[in-house]
């Protein structure tokens, strides 16, 4: 709720996961890279993921075991999560279970690997194999590096995949760019540490569903070396204080990105453009009513206009108070039925503009 003020860490390296996030905006992950935690509320699902992610590890090495094991592992993570939601101020969002689509069909998906898992290893028992999860891979100049989710090694034969519990492919049938070029980046990352390409990449779906990605040692080692050069480009602006040159403002990399209240060149955006109920607005405070509810309207003014946003949460009342005459961006609120009218939902952030 407080004015946000922007300290920009360099880099220290570059992950594979987030090379493509480079590549559509650097400045979103200069930022991602400075803050301890997102300043807008992200979607509970990612929560969900990483316990999806941790129950799959745990599945494969063997130490989810029974159908008793797994639900005693996913209620413990799932709680873990929730308390985090809530430590972050996000408790809206829970349960997870509530507020997460899909999240029975996606609980049962994993479990049942459970039973796939024991049928590898009766299959395997007579070959000389090793499985690594989440395991670190780190280039020899620690600039490029993250955790892979399974490395396989049978027989010699190396395969290395990545578990994704969303959509793989796109609309035309193609796996999705960034999961390929995630996975190419970690072959490079496989031979940096155990000098050798693995012989196999994939990405497995909930389903068991695997999806094979063709790679050449030497697209691996181009992208490395784009990595590289990003890195110490990005590095290099932000030392300069080039910001501009950082930020990529677009309405489809923006709306999702939730480090909007730090970037100031989001708001040179046409925001109307959107096609989305949801709105940021912004404006200097003019008048805050409290209800005998609790909930709050807060009116603004906006060059020659005023904007009423109406239901918003009574913990604003000190913040909105201290701030007239002041100007204020709301994140996230839902367009009225009238023209410059908005409804604060759970979802809507305030900061000072």
């Amino acid at each position: 709720m407080q004015k946000v003020t922007t300290i920009l860490k360099p880099l220290k390296r570059i992950s594979p996961s987030r090379y493509t996030a480079i590549n559509r905006c650097p400045y979103r992950v200069v930022l991602s890279n400075s803050y301890a935690s997102p300043l807008l509320p992200y979607p509970p699902a990612s929560h969900l993921g990483n316990v999806i992610h941790e129950c799959i590890r745990l599945i494969v090495t063997g130490k989810i075991g029974t159908s008793a094991d797994f639900d005693e592992v996913w209620n413990c993570l799932l709680s873990k999560e929730e308390r985090t939601l809530g430590d972050m101020g996000f408790a809206f969002f829970t349960p997870l279970s509530e507020n997460v689509p899909g999240y029975t069909i996606k609980k049962m998906q994993v479990k049942s690997l459970i039973k796939t898992r024991k049928m590898e290893v009766q299959e395997n028992k007579k070959t000389d194999s090793s499985i690594l999860t989440e395991k670190w891979l780190e280039a020899q100049d620690s600039l490029i590096g993250g955790y892979v989710d399974i490395i396989v090694n049978l027989n010699g034969y190396t395969k290395l995949s990545d578990f994704k519990s969303g959509k793989i492919l796109l609309e035309e049938g193609e796996i999705k760019e960034e999961y390929e070029v995630q996975l190419k980046l970690y072959a490079y990352l496989h031979n940096e540490v155990y000098g050798k390409y693995p012989d196999k990449l994939s990405i497995i779906d909930l389903e068991k569903k695997e999806y094979q990605v063709a790679f050449t040692p030497e697209e691996c080692d181009e992208l490395a070396t784009k990595s590289r050069e990003a890195l110490l480009e990005i590095n290099s602006l932000i030392e300069m204080d080039e910001l501009e040159a950082l930020a990529r403002p677009d309405i489809d990399n923006c709306k999702s990105c939730l480090y909007r209240p730090a970037c100031s060149f989001y708001w040179n955006l046409p925001l109307s453009d959107t096609d989305s109920i949801f709105r940021d607005i912004k404006g200097h405070v003019a008048e805050v009513k409290q209800f005998r509810n609790g909930n709050l309207n807060a009116t603004l003014h906006k060059n020659d206009g005023e904007l009423l946003v109406s239901h918003i949460n009574s913990e604003y009342l000190p913040f909105l108070s201290g701030l007239i005459g002041k100007e204020v961006a709301f994140y996230n609120v839902k367009q009225g039925g009238m023209p410059e009218r908005y409804r604060a939902v759970k979802t809507t952030k305030l900061y000072e503009a």
